[in-house]
């Protein structure tokens, strides 16, 4: 049945099934009707337990029959790791016993896998019995702490019926009344023995609060003993859910010690005016009538900075800033009454810096005069500070890096408005989740370990995590986690801010790649300027030194024939040298153009074996041609030019660097591709030198003086030309064993 009322939570679910396609029908159905999930996925016990030990789940759902494992051992697992966690068994057929065994053992639910229909009801269930357990564990908790309240309250609390009969007390009471719970349960409340100003206002108390308001005032009240003291009392109506009064609430302070205070203050000015000149705190006095000082204490002359007789010439309103004595005038009328407090207030000092005040204010009588005593508190640091917090409060929700605050259980507590708007999950969806929900990638466990290691000693980590956003998309954080102590330097929670840096690395990356390309076309063009000076001056002066000479009319002719070798040999060496330069550039600049059509392959190695074979005989080597029936028969669409001169530049490489034995060409035809070597005895190439060997102007032993003449382009043009053509080029080498450049060319792809 379609479920009528869809979870719009985001569900995290657990699912133990070893049969991946029940998995996916699972997914499917819980999609079809309506739930929104988080699926995650084990098929073992290990998995299943690391599961349990690293992440929080909304839902447990489980097979109970597993390869080595039973739904039952999963369930008391859970029990024992998370027992909060629902966990509803899903099989295809077992016994009713063992059904009863799982709901005793804490099952949520139990569903047949041919009748999946109940699954949806069996969830809502569980979880709307979750929400019923939280709920009440709450209330609990909450009933808890205002019974804790209450009991340890520094206030008497009597709580009545409308009837005025004792249903409650707490200790205080005992403490000041001296009555016993025993002696006052159950009593009315006129048992308590009151003094005569309570008599007097006793009607005035029953007819407020019995009419629904809140009464207060203070009153002489007798102990059990028959002492005298002073109360101050709040007596409030407690109202039903019928908005009935049901009971009242009479919450009481001993004032006695302040009452006797007021007294001696009244009774003994000699006391009074040790207590006032000695006090820590700036204190004054003055008339009602005309504002002037009356009496300052040392403190006030200390903390304003004006003498006693500057104080005496000055009233009120002259240490308060001119913006203020509106507000003063307005509130002078207020100040007729009792003791007040009232903060809020500025005061001004000698040197005209304004401070922050708390004014505690009561009526005297001095000399004579109608005045009042004042208690000034200077809460100017106190105001800073209130209003760093809050100018902290709004940088951290308004930061523009992520912050995010976990407990010490790594579940995370706060986070303000900049993860919002980077990892595009809300508060609700991240609050009591691990900061894990974030990763793209876990961690490995030697990462992780030192992590934690790192934070719960005290000490600050700092890294990158690869994480992703709701979306799905990842994204790079330069995280640091610090720990927070309290005042006994204990950890609290954790402090993890993090920023998104996925540009920052892309462009650090982009810097690395542009760095080594500079770099490397640094060292080209070194390279270039050395090769070109050589590889062009070298034949150039052998072209215009024999010019000259052989244009000597005494010169005879085998010398000339000498000479017009040389001549032609330099020619030759410039030309090739210019050729090459000319095919790389084309190669580098990408403007190198291939002409496709359908060549012989046979014939092109023919070809090149005979314009080197005399090559090779005059140089004392022998040059073989090793080509299997298919490479000679084979006819493929490439460019005849390109194989040519990448050959070209392999056979003279080859001849170059080999004294006496053998150049082999060989054609074969393997794996789909067409494969061309050229073998030869030579010097061969290390191993180290091979990295490097097909990059521009390089020869094994390249310097300034190199032992081989050439422009060290040959390998570097037949790479290119070849790559240009879909293919490969590589070499397999031992120094002094020879080597063996290998041509492969994908036909398929030709």
């Amino acid at each position: 049945m379609k479920n009528e009322k869809p979870n719009q939570q985001v569900l995290s679910i657990l699912v133990l099934e070893d049969n991946l396609t029940d998995v996916v029908l699972l997914k499917q159905f819980l999609y079809q009707e309506g739930f929104t999930t988080i699926i995650s996925h084990v098929a073992n016990e290990n998995d299943f337990l690391e599961k349990l030990h690293t992440d929080t789940y909304d839902l447990i759902l489980s097979d109970y029959n597993l390869p080595g494992y039973t739904g039952m051992a999963a369930l008391k697992k859970v029990k024992l790791i998370c027992p909060q966690t629902p966990f509803i068994c899903i099989s295809g057929t077992i016994g009713e016993d063992l059904v009863v065994e799982l709901l005793q053992e804490g099952a949520a639910d139990y569903v047949l896998k041919d009748k999946m229909g109940k699954l949806p009801l069996a969830i809502n269930r569980a979880l709307g019995e979750v929400q019923q357990r939280r709920a009440l564990k709450n209330a609990e908790s909450e009933l808890r702490i205002l019974s804790r309240t209450v009991q340890q309250s520094p206030s008497s609390v009597i709580i009545t019926n409308t009837s005025g009969i004792i249903i409650y007390t707490n200790p205080k009471f005992t403490e000041i009344s001296g009555y016993t719970v025993d002696e006052i349960i159950g009593k009315p409340l006129r048992i308590l023995k009151k003094g005569r100003t309570y008599d007097n206002i006793h009607a005035e108390i029953w007819s407020t609060i019995t009419a629904g308001h809140i009464w207060q005032g203070e009153y002489l009240s007798k102990r059990s003993n028959g002492e005298l003291f002073w109360e101050h009392t709040t007596i409030s109506p407690i109202f039903d859910s019928n908005e009935d009064i049901s009971h009242y609430l009479a919450i009481s302070e001993d004032i006695t010690g302040k009452k006797q205070t007021e007294q001696a203050i009244k009774e003994s000015e000699q006391t009074f005016r040790f207590l006032f000149q000695d006090n820590p705190l700036s204190m004054w006095v003055y008339e009602i009538e005309s504002l002037k000082f009356l009496s300052v204490n040392q403190m006030a002359i200390m903390k304003y900075g004006y003498s006693e007789e500057e104080f005496y010439a000055m009233t009120i309103r002259d240490i308060r800033p001119k913006e203020d004595i509106a507000r003063l005038n307005e509130n002078l009328t207020d100040e007729a009454g009792d003791t007040q407090f009232s903060r809020g207030w500025r005061h001004k000092l000698k040197n005209q810096d304004i401070i922050d005040v708390e004014i505690f204010s009561h009526s005297i009588n001095f000399h004579g005069k109608k005045a009042r005593l004042i208690v000034s508190i200077d809460i100017t640091e106190r105001i800073t500070a209130e209003k760093e917090v809050k100018i902290l409060s709004e940088a951290v929700q308004q930061s523009p890096v992520s912050i995010i605050l976990t407990g010490i259980n790594g579940k995370i507590e706060y986070i303000n408005n900049k993860t919002e708007e980077i990892t595009g999950y809300t508060r609700a969806e991240l609050i009591g989740k691990s900061p894990s929900i974030l990763r793209s990638e876990n961690i490995s466990k030697e990462e992780s370990t030192k992590l934690w290691d790192t934070i719960n000693r005290g000490d600050k980590w700092s890294g990158e995590f690869y994480n992703k956003k709701k979306s799905g998309d990842p994204y790079w954080e330069s995280a640091t986690i610090s720990p927070i102590f309290d005042e006994e330097g204990k950890i609290t929670h954790f402090l993890d801010i993090k920023q998104d840096v996925t540009d920052k690395k892309k462009l650090t990356e982009d810097l690395i790649i542009s760095k080594d390309k500079a770099e490397a076309s640094d060292r080209l063009k070194t390279a270039f300027m050395h090769n070109i000076s050589h590889e062009v001056r070298t034949p150039l002066n052998g072209i215009l030194g024999f010019a000259t000479l052989i244009s000597e009319p005494d010169i005879d002719e085998d010398t000339k024939e000498r000479y017009l070798n040389i001549l032609n040999r330099s020619s030759d060496r410039l030309l090739n040298t210019i050729t090459s330069y000319i095919d790389i550039s084309l190669l580098v600049s990408g403007n190198q153009e291939k002409h496709l059509n359908r060549i012989n392959i046979g014939s092109i190695l023919n070809d090149i074996y005979e314009l080197f074979a005399p090559k090779c005989t005059e140089r004392g080597l022998d040059m073989k041609v090793v080509i299997s029936e298919s490479v000679e028969l084979l006819v493929m669409e490439t460019d005849r030019s390109l194989i040519e001169k990448a050959l070209t530049h392999l056979l003279n490489n080859a001849i170059k660097f080999t004294e006496d034995g053998t150049i082999t060409l060989d054609g074969r035809i393997a794996d789909g591709s067409l494969h061309i070597s050229v073998i030869d005895t030579g010097i061969g190439i290390e191993e180290q030198a091979q990295k490097n060997i097909f990059g521009h102007f390089i020869q094994e032993n390249f310097s300034h003086t190199k032992e081989y003449e050439g422009s060290g382009l040959g390998l570097s043009i037949a790479k290119g030309v070849i790559n240009l053509l879909g293919g490969n080029i590589y070499v397999v080498s031992a120094k002094g064993q020879g080597s063996k450049f290998t041509i492969s060319l994908p036909i398929s792809q030709l």
